[in-house]
């Protein structure tokens, strides 16, 4: 049951989104972010200052964008992995130094890019295999890795449901979901805002199954920079949970109104 402040809210960003709608085209403000500067673009039109706390975007309501015909999945949050006794950035730190392999392209240190499944052992550019495994007693996914003979090298490091269902509650229990048309002109992006659908979330067992069956996933992402005075030291991307957009509607119900 939707309270009567969020659906007012919904209906006051409806209203926001069609005046937005009515101007057409406007220019991407993020030049060199051609796929993320869609959202970027629209929540500086609302005159919304860049979120990254892991409060939603606009009174209540998280807001996804999506370019027609991209082939990216959605985004929920990103949360680095627990270990008792372990920082954030330690962990960091530890994955990239013991799981990292090394891109001649960017530096002679490791990075560390990757996909997590619970359906199948997955490996990325380097030596090892990645799963999940969300372990309904001890009530944890678990990040397991495992070396190239498939012996298990890691299991310490794990998300609590608690944490997990604290995340979707706060930021993720509402969303609104804007479709995106874009053209390029004279190398600049320039978007069209076509759509906006609201949804409020179903409940956190079908989060868990849709892990289960593979449609909900991680990526880890560890990188170095590139120039300036920090070349070569990591940059953390983050540790993210993503859909694919046509398991969407297993995760939330559509609000109609």
């Amino acid at each position: 049951m939707i309270n009567n402040n969020i659906f007012n809210n919904i209906i006051e960003l409806k209203k926001k989104f069609e005046i937005i709608k009515e101007k057409g085209y406007i220019e991407n403000i993020y030049f060199n972010d051609k796929n993320g500067g869609a959202g970027k673009t629209f929540e500086n039109l609302l005159g919304l200052k860049r979120n990254y706390s892991p409060t939603p975007d606009y009174k209540g309501i998280e807001i996804k964008t999506k370019l027609f015909n991209s082939k990216f999945d959605i985004t929920l949050f990103s949360i680095i992995p627990s270990y008792d006794g372990k920082l954030d950035c330690d962990i960091v730190k530890y994955f990239v130094d013991n799981f990292g392999y090394v891109k001649d392209t960017v530096s002679d240190k490791n990075i560390l890019f990757t996909y997590c499944f619970a359906t199948y052992l997955n490996k990325g550019n380097g030596n090892f295999y990645f799963w999940l495994n969300v372990d309904r007693n001890t009530k944890r996914i678990w990040l397991y890795v495992f070396n190239e003979k498939l012996q298990i090298k890691e299991k310490k490091f794990y998300w609590s449901f608690e944490t997990l269902q604290k995340c979707l509650d706060k930021k993720l229990k509402y969303l609104a979901y804007i479709n995106v048309n874009i053209k390029k002109n004279n190398d600049r992006y320039f978007y069209k805002y076509e759509n906006i659908e609201f949804y409020s979330i179903k409940n956190f067992d079908n989060f868990l199954k849709l892990i289960e069956n593979g449609n909900i996933f991680v990526c880890l992402n560890i990188g170095r920079y590139k120039y300036g005075k920090r070349k070569g030291n990591v940059f953390y991307h983050g540790t993210r949970f993503l859909i694919r957009e046509e398991k969407l509607n297993r995760l939330y119900e559509k609000i109609d109104f």
